[in-house]
């Protein structure tokens, strides 16, 4: 298959790409893949994902203000050609738009070049793009059931969010501990997502304290971002909690692996990795996400049992602190929380997804 991938602006829009390269080139290990992404995506992209070959392009998002727009227009534009240019030398049999802002130049391209291309959506409500360029794209892939309401229903298929390979490693689906029940530290994973760590930081930096009073024994698992990394590490150490600090974290698997909870942001690729691991989780959905995806995103997962969420600037750290006490001493609660984690993984992904593809493939030829 000759696959071209088109998305970016956060890793949410970029990991499935990834993880559907690695799927692809398990099952056909002579396909390529041109993967269409902007100059600002930067989300520690690997640079030996066999078979995919990536092009940086121009791409900006509508701005707010009006004295922008020239400068949106002139990079958009600058993608678009350079997207033309690239899918003319590829000859890809068909494109996947993955969603957001860096996907435009390129599904604009595709559409003016004839070459059919699918959508897929990995939140519960969808982003403008994919909104806007449904009524062109041949199917609609789902991440979850809810976004179905937004598209014709004969356009729609539910396949669930393909996840990498450094998220399922050391794993077979459910968590794993390492000892038994009763027998380990409670372990607590915390971590912002590809945007919007700080806030999180911040509420940890503050209410550390809060968590070695309890006496409970804890560990943390923390991923940072890099500019508050020394910060957080700091704080933990001044307390006497036992943490491990990270900027990034390759393998994610075994964080999921380790953690009894976890605090994160509402991105849908975060929640289906939580999924996947069986994971109970803490949301704090990033306030300013379009389209607020990210709350619901969250109150799906809060709705199905599977989590609890916090809307930012709604708490305080001691209201944060006192709810991860609580459930770290509530162990049927957690155990409960898991199996409702479980039923909102849909398996399969990324089969699913290539499977449309070469159904589509095969149309046209």
């Amino acid at each position: 298959m000759k696959l071209a991938l088109a998305g970016g602006g956060t890793g949410g829009h970029i990991y499935p790409g990834i993880a559907l390269t690695e799927e692809l080139m398990r099952q056909e290990k002579d396909s390529e893949v041109l993967f269409l992404t902007s100059v600002r995506s930067n989300f520690g992209l690997p640079d030996g994902v066999a078979g995919c070959r990536w092009v940086r392009i121009g791409a900006s998002p509508a701005p707010e203000k009006f004295r922008r727009w020239p400068q949106a227009l002139r990079k958009n534009l600058s993608g678009y050609r350079k997207s033309r240019s690239a899918l003319k030398r590829f000859e890809p049999e068909i494109l996947l738009g993955l969603g957001g802002y860096a996907s435009v130049p390129p599904l604009l391209a595709a559409l003016r070049s004839g070459i059919p291309f699918f959508l897929h959506e990995q939140n519960t409500v969808p982003g403008r793009v994919n909104l806007f360029f449904a009524r062109w794209a041949r199917r609609v892939a789902l991440g979850f059931p809810l976004a179905g309401d937004f598209f014709p229903t004969s356009k729609t298929v539910l396949t669930g969010n393909p996840i990498t390979v450094r998220v399922r490693k050391g794993g077979i689906g459910p968590r794993e501990k390492n000892q038994p029940p009763g027998q380990s530290c409670f372990t607590l994973l915390v971590m912002g997502g590809s945007r919007g760590a700080s806030y999180i930081n911040q509420l940890f930096r503050a209410g550390s304290g809060h968590l070695k009073k309890s006496g409970n024994p804890l560990r943390i698992i923390h991923i940072t971002g890099k500019e508050d990394e020394k910060e957080i590490r700091k704080a933990y150490q001044k307390v006497g909690i036992t943490a491990r600090v990270l900027s990034f974290l390759d393998d994610m698997g075994r964080a999921y692996r380790q953690a009894d909870l976890a605090v994160v942001r509402g991105g849908a690729i975060t929640l289906t990795e939580l999924a996947y691991w069986r994971l109970p989780s803490l949301i704090i959905p990033y306030p300013t996400a379009k389209g607020r995806h990210q709350l619901l995103n969250a109150r799906y997962f809060e709705k199905n049992g599977a989590a609890l969420v916090f809307e930012q600037n709604k708490f305080d750290a001691s209201d944060l602190m006192r709810t991860i006490l609580d459930l770290s001493n509530d162990e049927m609660r957690l155990k409960i929380m898991s199996e409702k984690c479980r039923d909102l993984f849909i398996p399969g992904a990324g089969r699913a997804i290539l499977k449309l593809l070469r159904e589509e493939i095969e149309k046209n030829n």
